[in-house]
């Protein structure tokens, strides 16, 4: 299992897409650079996310009928990437394992 840090303070953002992750999951508060980063919802599907500079970090919907979806019925913990403006997925955190960054 993940470590479920209460706090998380960086300056480096390769850190930011982990530290999301267990923000998402597990309730941690994330510092950059002495800034809070905060854990939002969206509007529609009330999916917890995290907006951080050009990207946001969006916990997979459980209910999209996709592959990634029936794993996160399963129980796996996901969170999408997705870089604003263009929607382009730029990476997955899937169990705590950070890919395609």
């Amino acid at each position: 299992m993940i470590n479920a840090q209460k706090e998380i303070r960086t300056n480096n953002p390769k850190e930011i897409p982990a530290a999301t992750y267990k923000a998402i999951f597990f309730g941690t508060q994330i510092f950059y650079k002495g800034n809070p980063l905060r854990v939002t919802h969206t509007s529609k599907q009330h999916l917890k996310q995290l907006i951080f500079g050009v990207f946001v970090f969006i916990e997979q919907n459980p209910n999209s009928g996709s592959k990634y979806a029936l794993m996160a019925k399963e129980g796996h913990k996901i969170v999408w990437c997705i870089e604003r403006g263009t929607g382009r997925y730029v990476g997955r955190i899937l169990d705590g394992k950070v890919e395609k960054f």
